[in-house]
C-alpha cells in the first residue's frame, strides 16, 4: 500500500444535517480556548448572552435496594436497605484510603489504574490546574451505605467547555447552538487532559455492587435533568461499562489510539525480530542518532526525580504546547505534586546531552500498562528521532523490564504505527437530554463507528509486524468484528501529467501541511523503500492540481507545494473530496479555516460509486483527506444554497 497509515485522531467528517443557516463560525468555548487560562463562565442560549453560574446541591437523595443479594455483607458489616447519593465539590472531601478502595475494587491489582487513584485526581485539583477557573468545576458523586461507609464514586465535572477531553463535541456545540440551545455547561465524568481508558464508575466489590451501579446511573441522569444541561458525557470508560451505559440509555461512541503490546519478550531486539524489515531497520537506525548526538537516556523512577528534573519537564511541556499553539492545562506545581505523591508509579524518562537535561517523558506505571502522557524537549534546539525514543523505544524497553503487558502512548499519531504500535479502540458514552438533537448525533456516531472500524482493519492489513511470526507469542492480528471490503470511490479522472520526477531521500521531511491533504498519485508513479515521487501536473481545467504526492513505504515525503493558494483558488466552486476510507463528497467549497480543513455546502456523498442522498453543509477535516479536486465547470453545482 501506498498509504500504510490512516490518520482518526481528530472528529468524523461530518455530524449529519444542517439547516441552510448554519455557519462554522467560532463559538463562546472556542474564543475562551484561545486564552492561556479558559474561564469557568457557562453561556446561555444565545452567544451573546451573559454568563451563567449554576450551583447544583449536595444531595442527589436516598435510594432503596431491591434485590436482597447473597448472604455476603456490607462494607460496614450489615447489608444497607437503602444508598444515598451526594455531589462534593472537592475530591478532598473523601479520604485517599475510602476513594482508592472503589477504584482498587473495581479494577482488581492486575489492572491498577494510576489516574483514577486520589493522589492523581487531588493533584490536578490542589495544582489549579482542573478547577473552575478553568473550566473543570469538580462535580463528584458519592454513594454512601446507611452507615456512611462509601460504596461508591464518580470523577465528576460540569464543563463549560470541550477541551482537555480527547473525545471531541466541538461540532455538536455548534450545531445546537446553531438551532438557539445552550450546549455548555455538561457533565463530563473523565480524567482531565487524559486519553486513559478505565472505569468511571468506581464501586466497591460488594454483593450488590449491581444496584449501587444503577443508581449512581440513575442518580446522574437525575442530575443532569435536574439542572437543565444539556448533557452528560462519560469519556473513555471500560469496554464492560461501555456497554452497560448503552442499556441503560447512553449513545455509544469508538475511537482509536495506538498501543504497544508485549508478547512475553525478553529484551527490544526480540521484539523488533517480530517486525518487518524495512520497520526494523528504521528503528534501528533512529536509535543509532541518539548516540551519534552524544544524547543519554534515563528512565527515573521514585526518590531519583529531583526538583530540577520537574522544573525542567514542565518548561519541556511549554516549549510543546507553544510550539503547537495548544493550552498549557497543566501548571507547574502539578507535577511536583504527583511526584510527592504517587512515588514509583511516576516513570520520568529524560535525555541527558553532557549535564544539562534536554528533553523529557513522563509516564505512570499501572498494574499491567505503562501509560506515556507527555512529552517536551529544550526549545534551542532540534534532536532528530529524539521524540520516537523517549516516548516510544524507551518506553517498550521499560514495559519489558517490568513485564507489563502494554504501552498505551496517548491520544493520536498514525506515526507511531511503524514503531510497533497498533490501534485498539477506544469507547465513550454520550446522554444527550434534546430527543431531536439526540437522534442526530445517534446517526453521527453510527456512520463515525463505521469508519473507525474500516480505518482500523486497513492499518492492521498494512501493519509493521510480519504476517506469520513462527515463535510463540509472537505478532497476532487481533479478532475485528467483520468488516466490509473497503469501499470504492466513483470513477473520477484525475488531470493528465507529465513524466514524474523521481527524488530520493532516505530521511524523513517533515511537511509543510497536513500530509493527508493528497491529490491522486499519477498511474505511472513508482514507489519503493527511500523515495517519493514528485509529479508536476497540467489540466485543460481551470483548476487544476498542482502536484501529485506519493508516500513511500518508510513515510518519506517531499511536498513541493503550499495548498493555501490552491485551496483559495478552489474556494466558490464545486469539489470532490475523497477521504481515506473509501468515501467521497462532491459539493460548494464554502470555505477554509486556518487548518486548512473544508466547509462544503449541497454536498452529496458516494459510496461505492453510488450516491447516498444531500448531507447538505458539512465540515471535512483536512487530516482525513486522501485528496481534492476541482470539477470542471459544466460539472460544478450551480447553486449552493438551493438546498
Amino acid at each position: 500500500m501506498a498509504v500504510a497509515a490512516m490518520s482518526y485522531c481528530r472528529p468524523s467528517p461530518f455530524l449529519g444535517k444542517y439547516p441552510p443557516h448554519f455557519h462554522l463560525g467560532k463559538s463562546q468555548s472556542l474564543k475562551a480556548g484561545q486564552a492561556s487560562r479558559i474561564s469557568a463562565l457557562f453561556w446561555g442560549a444565545k452567544k451573546s448572552a451573559e454568563p451563567q453560574e449554576i450551583e447544583i446541591s449536595l444531595s442527589l437523595g436516598d435510594f432503596t435496594l431491591t434485590a436482597p443479594g447473597s448472604q455476603k455483607e456490607g462494607i460496614s458489616g450489615v447489608k444497607p436497605k437503602k444508598i444515598s447519593v451526594s455531589v462534593i465539590s472537592s475530591i478532598s472531601e473523601v479520604s485517599t484510603t475510602e476513594w482508592d478502595a472503589c477504584a482498587l475494587d473495581v479494577t482488581g491489582p492486575e489492572k491498577f489504574n494510576p489516574f483514577l487513584t486520589h493522589a492523581f485526581l487531588s493533584s490536578l485539583e490542589e495544582s489549579a490546574s482542573a478547577v473552575k477557573e478553568t473550566g473543570w468545576t469538580p462535580r463528584h458523586v458519592i454513594a454512601k451505605d446507611e452507615s456512611e461507609s462509601i460504596v461508591g464514586v464518580v470523577p465528576l465535572y460540569l464543563k463549560s467547555h470541550s477541551y482537555g477531553e480527547f473525545v471531541f463535541d466541538h461540532s455538536w456545540a455548534d450545531a445546537y447552538y446553531s438551532f438557539g440551545g445552550r450546549y455548555y455547561p455538561k457533565l463530563q465524568s473523565c480524567v482531565p487532559f487524559t486519553p486513559v481508558t478505565g472505569p468511571r464508575i468506581l464501586i466497591r466489590n460488594t454483593s450488590f455492587k449491581d444496584q449501587v451501579f444503577d443508581i449512581i446511573v440513575s442518580a446522574l441522569k437525575q442530575l443532569t435533568a435536574k439542572y437543565r444541561l444539556s448533557s452528560l458525557h462519560i469519556t473513555f470508560p471500560s469496554e464492560t461499562e461501555w456497554n452497560k451505559l448503552s442499556e441503560r440509555g447512553f449513545l455509544q461512541r469508538t475511537g482509536m489510539q495506538y498501543h504497544w503490546k508485549n508478547h512475553n519478550y525478553k529484551n527490544f531486539d526480540e521484539f523488533l525480530m517480530d517486525m518487518k524489515q524495512s520497520k526494523r531497520k528504521n528503528i534501528r537506525q533512529e536509535r543509532k542518532k541518539i548516540v551519534q548526538q552524544n544524547l543519554t537516556m534515563k528512565r527515573l523512577r521514585g526518590n531519583e526525580i529531583k526538583t530540577r528534573h520537574w522544573d525542567s519537564f514542565y518548561n519541556f511541556y511549554r516549549n510543546t504546547t507553544d510550539n503547537k499553539w495548544g493550552t498549557p492545562y497543566l501548571t507547574r506545581e502539578f507535577f511536583h505534586q504527583i511526584g510527592e505523591k504517587m512515588g514509583d508509579q511516576v516513570l520520568l524518562v529524560v535525555a541527558e546531552e553532557g549535564d544539562e537535561l534536554v528533553a523529557g517523558a513522563l509516564n505512570l506505571i499501572g498494574g499491567d500498562t505503562l501509560f506515556g502522557r507527555l512529552w517536551g524537549c529544550h526549545p534551542r534546539a532540534y534532536y532528530p528521532s529524539l521524540h520516537f525514543e523517549a516516548c516510544y523505544y524507551q518506553a517498550i524497553e521499560a514495559a519489558i523490564e517490568l513485564n507489563l503487558n502494554t504501552v498505551e502512548a496517548g491520544a493520536q499519531g498514525e506515526h507511531k504505527i511503524q514503531r510497533g504500535y497498533l490501534p485498539v479502540t477506544t469507547y465513550s458514552c454520550h446522554y444527550l437530554m434534546d430527543e431531536g438533537f439526540r437522534k442526530a448525533i445517534e446517526n453521527f456516531v453510527g456512520r463515525e463507528s463505521t469508519q473507525v472500524e474500516l480505518v482500523m482493519k486497513l492499518v492492521h492489513d498494512s501493519g509493521p509486524f510480519k504476517e506469520v511470526v513462527a515463535k510463540e507469542g509472537g505478532y497476532q492480528s487481533p479478532n475485528l468484528r467483520h468488516l466490509p471490503v473497503p469501499l470504492q470511490p466513483p470513477s473520477l479522472s484525475p488531470p493528465p501529467t507529465t513524466t514524474p520526477t523521481s527524488i530520493s531521500s532516505t530521511t524523513p521531511i517533515t511537511p509543510p501541511f497536513p500530509v493527508s491533504l493528497l491529490s491522486p498519485p499519477s498511474p505511472t508513479a513508482t514507489t519503493s523503500t527511500d523515495s517519493a515521487t514528485i509529479t508536476p501536473t497540467t489540466s485543460q481545467s481551470p483548476l487544476p492540481l498542482t502536484a501529485t504526492i506519493v508516500i513511500t513505504n518508510t513515510f518519506t515525503i517531499t511536498i513541493p507545494v503550499n495548498p493555501k493558494p490552491f485551496l483559495n483558488n478552489l474556494t466558490g466552486k464545486t469539489v470532490i473530496v475523497k477521504l481515506k476510507w473509501g468515501m467521497e463528497y462532491k459539493g460548494f467549497l464554502v470555505s477554509t479555516d486556518a487548518y486548512m480543513n473544508l466547509q462544503l455546502a449541497n454536498t452529496e456523498e458516494y459510496i461505492d460509486g453510488q450516491s447516498t442522498g444531500n448531507l447538505g453543509e458539512i465540515l471535512i477535516r483536512c487530516n482525513n483527506v486522501l485528496y481534492l479536486r476541482g470539477v470542471p465547470e459544466d460539472e460544478e453545482i450551480e447553486d449552493a444554497e438551493q438546498d
